[in-house]
């Protein structure tokens, strides 16, 4: 197969005006690409300070899986609130007899 020539209308250029709106948009998506290969740099970069540091690659994952516990933690205690389990921690009613930081005031 031959390549197409310009009298190919399927390649040939179009006849459709300048468009400022495309441009803009053409722009701002190079920008935005710009900005993923920085952001993918700067991962690369962190990554490869954890690798030289295996102690900080540790410590970050013994802290995310404290935030796991947790909060699976909090999502249990929820779960036993919305049940009405009073020994949730949470109030079972108008007035669960703490006395906390939180003053409440009947409106009449």
């Amino acid at each position: 197969m031959s390549d197409p020539g310009p009298d190919d209308p399927e390649h040939r250029p179009s006849d459709v005006g300048h468009d400022p709106e495309a441009d803009e948009a053409l722009l701002a998506l190079q920008r935005a690409a710009r900005q993923m290969v920085t952001a993918a740099r700067g991962l690369l970069d962190a990554a490869e300070v954890a690798l030289d540091d295996p102690t900080l690659l540790r410590d970050a994952m013994g802290a995310l899986g404290g935030l796991a516990r947790d909060a699976v933690r909090m999502a249990a205690d929820v779960g036993r609130q919305s049940a009405g389990d009073p020994g949730a921690g949470g109030a079972t009613g108008p007035d669960d007899g703490d006395e906390g930081p939180v003053q409440h005031i009947p409106v009449d």
